[in-house]
C-alpha cells in the first residue's frame, strides 16, 4: 500500500475527490485502485506516463520535452455531464450567430445589444473578413471553451477560444497513456471514448466544401515543425487520413488553391488551418508572413475554398466580448445561458474602472487580447510596485484589460513526490460543429497547476494535465466489450473508413481511407512534395548513421587487431573514404576520427548528426509515417546523450546498428506499400548502394580491412559461407558484397531495389522505356557492375566503388529534380 492521500489537506477551494465525509462516489473505484499500488509500482507507472509522451514528443511551449501528465484522473459523471455539455454547445451557437452577424449586418450593433465599438476596436476584429460567406454557414467549426468549478461546486465559462483552439492531442495522447496503465479500471467503470474526435471533425470539415464538390480535398494548414503545437497538427492529419501542408506546399492559380505533389498539382476544397489569421494571406494581411499562402483569401471570398475556423474569429476571444456572451445567447438563441460566466468588470465603464484600481490588490486583471495566461496579474499574489505599474496601464489603456474576482478553482488530488496533493485545476471542453449539430467532446483537456497555490494552469506558466473521464453507462456483470458502444449511440458515431477508434494510427490505412490519392499501381497515390523529400531524407540518414558506423566499427577492430597498421596513415584514408578532408597539421588518430564521425551532432557525416537529421526529417512528416517509426525515431534521439557518455566506442556503435535494424523493421513491418514506404526504401536504397561501396573501397586503401572482416561488418559472412559451401577467397567475397541480387546489402541488390521503387512512384501511367533520369543513373551502374569482368573490378576496385558513389550522387540529385521542387507560384489576389 503506497498511502496516497495520508494527510491530504483540504483548503479553501472545492476538492473534486476529498470531501468533508472523505471519498466523493465517484471516485471510489480509482481511489481504490491507486491505493492498492505499492510505493514502487505508482513511480513505475508514472515513469511509463513519462516515457510515453517523451516518445510521442508532444511539444509543450514551443519545444519537444514530456508533457506532465498526472497519473490521478479526473472523473466526471454521466449526470455532471449532461449539463455541461449543453452549456458548451449553447456557448458554441451563439458565437456561431455572433460572427455571422458582425461580418455581415450588425445587427447585433443596430440593436443595442453590442457596442459597434467593442467591436471595431478589437485587435482581432478583421475588416479583410467582411464579405466571405462561408458554404455551410459554418465559422466556428471546432471550439474550445475553458470552465472551471469554483468553490460552490458551479460551472462557470473562464475563456472562449473560436480562433485556432490547441489542445486536443493531448487529450487523445493522455487517454491512450492512462489506458495503458489502467486498462481495467476505465474498462469498469465505462469510460467514453475520445478517440472519435478526429472523425468528428474531418465530417464536419468536409460538410463544409464549396458548393458542388462531392469528394473534397481536405488538408490541415501548419506553420511548421517549429511550432509549439506542431505534434497536434501532425497527430490530426494523420488520424483523420488528410495532409499536413506549410504556406509554401500550396499556391493559388485560377481561383482555386492547389498543393504540389510528386504527381503535379492537385485541388484543395477545405483549409484546417491552424495558422493565426495575421499570417494566413500576405496579400491582404501581413504582407511579411512567410507561413500562409498568397491570395488565399481571394479564393475563399470566391466561394472556391473553405477555410476552418473561419478568418475573422479571434474577435469572438475577445475578452470584452466575452462579457456580453451571456445577453448574446438572449438576443439570438432566445434562451437562458446554461452556464454563468466569471463576473467580470468592463474597465471601460468610469465606475468600473476606479472600483478596480481601488481593489486591485484583490482581484485579477487579464489583457482581452491574451492567451496562454500571458500578461495576467493576480492581485493577491503581486507586489506593491507591480500594482501600480498595473494601475497605470489600466488607466492609459481601459480598453485593453478586464478584471475579475479570484476565483477558487476546484482542485483534484496531484502526484507530488510519493504522496498526492492538491492542485487547481481547470478543463478545455471541445467542440465540433458541422452545421447541423454542435458535438462535445466527452471529456476534453484538464489543465493542473503543478505548483503549489498556482491559480494558473498553461502549459507556459509550468502546469501539467490530466486525463478526463466522463462516466457512461455502467455494463452488466461479466460484459467485456470495448465502451465505445456503450458510451456513444452508434447513430452519433460518424465513421471514415480506414480511421482506428483507439486513437493509434496504422501508419497508412487512415490516409488510404480519405482520399490522400487515387491507388496507382504498387506506387498507390501522390504525395506532397515537402512531404516525399522528408521520408527520402529519413531513409538516408538512417541508413548513413547505420553505414557510417559498420565503417567505423570495421578500422577500429582492425587498428586493434594488426600492431602493423599505422593508426595515422589508417585514419586520413577513412576520413578520405567518407568524403572529409583530414587537418593539414597535427596528427589524426582514432579519437579525433570518432568526434568527427561518431559523435559531432552537428555534422550530417557523422553517425549522431544523421540520426538527429533522420528525426528532424519525421518531424516534418510526422502525419504520414507510422506511430512506431516516429517513437522509434525519437527514442533513438533521446537515447543517444546517454548512449554517447563514458561508453565504450564499439558498445555505442553497436548500439547504433541495433536502432537501425529496428527502424528498418518498422518501415517493413507497419507501412503499407505506398508512395510513403516507396520514398523512404529508395533514400535507404541509394544511401545503402553508397555507405556499402564505401566500406568496400576501404579495403583497397593501405591496411584496409580483409573481406573476411568486411562480410563480418555487413552481417553476412555466414551468408557467404552457406553460399559458397565454406569457399572462401577475395573474388568470391567481392562477387557477394558488389553483385549479388540476393544479398540485401550488396550494391547491386540496392541500386536494383531504389530502380524499383522509382517504377512504382512512377506507376504503371509512365510512358514506357527508360525516360526517368535517376532510373537511368541508377540502371546504367547496375548494369555495369553486374557485367564487368570481377577480375577488373578487383583490379579496379577502388576506381569503380568512386563511380557508385558518384552514380548515388547524381541520382539523389535527379531524385530531388523530378519530385521535390515545386512548380513556381501563380496567384490572382485581391487587396483590401
Amino acid at each position: 500500500m503506497s498511502d496516497l492521500f495520508e494527510r491530504y489537506p483540504t483548503g479553501a477551494a472545492w476538492d473534486e475527490v476529498v470531501g468533508p465525509d472523505g471519498i466523493r462516489p465517484p471516485y471510489n473505484h480509482v481511489h481504490a485502485e491507486l491505493d492498492a499500488l505499492t510505493t514502487g509500482e505508482l513511480r513505475s507507472r508514472a515513469e511509463s506516463l513519462r516515457r510515453s509522451s517523451l516518445a510521442q514528443g508532444v511539444d509543450v511551449a514551443g519545444e519537444v520535452r514530456p508533457f506532465p501528465l498526472d497519473i490521478v484522473p479526473r472523473v466526471i459523471t454521466a449526470r455532471e455531464w449532461g449539463a455541461l455539455a449543453p452549456g458548451v454547445a449553447q456557448r458554441v451557437r451563439a458565437l456561431e450567430a455572433l460572427l455571422d452577424d458582425v461580418y455581415g449586418r450588425q445587427r447585433v450593433v443596430a440593436d443595442g445589444v453590442l457596442p459597434r465599438a467593442v467591436v471595431v476596436s478589437s485587435a482581432r476584429f478583421t475588416r479583410a473578413a467582411r464579405g466571405i460567406l462561408p458554404p455551410n454557414g459554418v465559422r466556428v467549426h471546432v471550439a474550445g471553451i475553458d470552465v472551471v468549478r469554483d468553490g460552490a461546486d458551479r460551472w462557470r465559462v473562464l475563456d472562449d477560444n473560436v480562433r485556432v483552439p490547441s489542445g486536443v492531442s493531448h487529450v487523445l495522447s493522455n487517454r491512450r497513456a492512462l489506458a495503458q496503465s489502467f486498462p481495467e479500471l476505465i474498462a469498469s467503470l465505462a469510460v467514453r471514448p475520445v478517440a472519435d474526435h478526429p472523425q468528428r471533425l474531418l465530417h464536419a470539415l468536409r460538410a463544409s466544401a464549396p458548393e458542388g464538390v462531392d469528394d473534397p480535398v481536405v488538408v490541415v494548414l501548419t506553420p511548421g515543425v517549429h511550432s509549439s503545437a506542431y505534434h497536434e497538427h501532425s497527430l490530426l492529419a494523420r488520424l483523420m487520413g488528410v495532409e499536413l501542408v506549410e504556406g509554401r506546399d500550396l499556391f493559388v492559380a485560377g481561383g482555386r488553391v492547389y498543393m504540389r505533389t510528386t504527381a503535379g498539382r492537385r485541388r484543395v476544397d477545405v483549409v484546417y488551418r491552424r495558422v493565426d489569421d495575421d499570417f494566413i494571406d500576405p496579400v491582404v494581411l501581413r504582407p511579411d508572413s512567410l507561413l500562409g499562402c498568397p491570395g488565399l483569401l481571394g479564393v475563399a471570398r470566391a466561394g472556391n475554398v473553405t477555410l476552418a475556423n473561419a478568418v475573422g474569429n479571434g474577435v469572438a476571444d475577445d475578452k470584452l466580448v466575452y462579457t456580453y456572451v451571456p445577453d448574446l445567447i438572449r438576443y439570438y438563441l432566445g434562451e437562458e445561458p446554461i452556464l454563468e460566466n466569471v463576473d467580470t468588470w468592463r474597465l471601460g465603464e468610469p465606475a468600473a474602472l476606479e472600483e478596480v484600481c481601488d481593489r486591485l490588490e484583490e482581484l485579477v486583471v487579464k489583457p482581452v487580447d491574451g492567451s496562454g495566461g500571458t500578461g495576467i496579474v493576480i492581485g493577491p499574489a503581486a507586489s506593491r510596485d507591480e500594482l501600480d505599474a498595473v494601475r497605470r496601464r489600466l488607466r492609459r489603456d481601459p480598453r485593453g484589460w478586464i478584471a475579475q474576482p479570484v476565483v477558487q478553482l476546484s482542485t483534484l488530488p496531484t502526484l507530488a513526490g510519493d504522496k498526492v496533493r492538491p492542485r487547481h485545476v481547470d478543463l478545455r471542453a471541445f467542440a465540433v460543429n458541422d452545421g447541423e449539430k454542435v458535438w462535445v467532446l466527452p471529456g476534453g483537456l484538464t489543465r493542473v497547476a503543478l505548483r503549489e497555490g498556482q491559480l494558473v494552469v498553461s502549459s507556459s506558466r509550468g502546469g501539467g494535465s490530466k486525463d478526463t473521464w466522463v462516466l457512461g453507462e455502467r455494463r452488466a456483470p461479466g460484459h467485456r466489450g470495448a465502451p465505445d458502444a456503450a458510451a456513444t449511440p452508434a447513430a452519433e458515431r460518424p465513421v471514415v473508413a480506414g480511421v482506428p477508434r483507439d486513437g493509434h494510427d496504422d501508419g497508412g490505412s487512415a490516409a488510404r481511407a480519405a482520399g490522400r490519392g487515387a491507388p496507382r499501381g504498387e506506387g498507390g497515390g501522390v504525395m506532397l512534395s515537402r512531404i516525399a523529400e522528408s521520408l527520402f531524407s529519413i531513409g538516408r540518414y538512417v541508413e548513413r548513421a547505420d553505414g557510417t558506423a559498420r565503417l567505423l566499427d570495421v578500422h577500429l577492430q582492425l587498428l586493434l587487431e594488426d600492431p602493423r597498421v599505422e593508426e595515422e596513415t589508417a585514419c586520413r584514408s577513412l576520413l578520405a573514404i567518407m568524403d572529409l578532408p583530414g587537418p593539414a597539421d597535427g596528427t589524426v588518430g582514432r579519437r579525433y576520427v570518432l568526434d568527427r564521425l561518431a559523435y559531432d551532432r552537428a555534422a550530417p557525416a557523422s553517425v549522431a548528426g544523421a540520426l538527429g537529421a533522420a528525426r528532424e526529417a519525421a518531424g516534418r512528416a510526422r502525419e504520414v509515417i507510422s506511430t512506431e517509426l516516429w517513437e522509434c525515431l525519437s527514442t533513438t534521439w533521446n537515447t543517444l546523450p546517454a548512449m554517447t557518455r563514458g561508453r565504450r566506442a564499439h558498445d555505442y556503435l553497436h548500439w547504433v546498428r541495433e536502432r537501425a535494424a529496428v527502424v528498418a523493421g518498422v518501415v517493413d513491418s507497419a507501412t503499407g506499400r505506398d508512395h510513403t514506404w516507396q520514398f523512404l526504401v529508395l533514400g535507404r536504397s541509394v544511401e545503402r548502394a553508397d555507405m556499402t561501396a564505401r566500406l568496400v573501397a576501404s579495403r583497397a586503401v593501405a591496411g584496409g580491412p580483409t573481406w573476411g572482416t568486411l562480410l563480418r561488418s555487413c552481417g553476412a559472412y555466414e551468408a557467404f559461407l552457406h553460399t559458397y559451401r565454406g569457399r572462401i577467397g577475395d573474388a568470391q567475397a567481392a562477387q557477394f558484397l558488389l553483385v549479388d541480387r540476393h544479398l540485401p546489402r550488396s550494391v547491386v541488390h540496392a541500386l536494383d531495389r531504389a530502380e524499383r521503387c522509382l517504377a512504382a512512384i512512377e506507376g504503371p501511367q509512365a510512358t514506357p522505356g527508360v525516360q526517368e533520369d535517376a532510373a537511368r543513373i541508377l540502371g546504367r551502374a547496375r548494369s555495369h557492375l553486374e557485367y564487368l569482368p570481377m577480375a577488373q573490378l578487383q583490379t579496379n576496385l577502388l576506381g569503380e566503388m568512386e563511380t557508385v558513389k558518384v552514380a548515388c550522387s547524381r541520382a539523389s540529385d535527379a531524385v530531388r529534380a523530378r519530385y521535390f521542387l515545386g512548380e513556381p507560384t501563380d496567384w490572382v489576389g485581391e487587396r483590401p
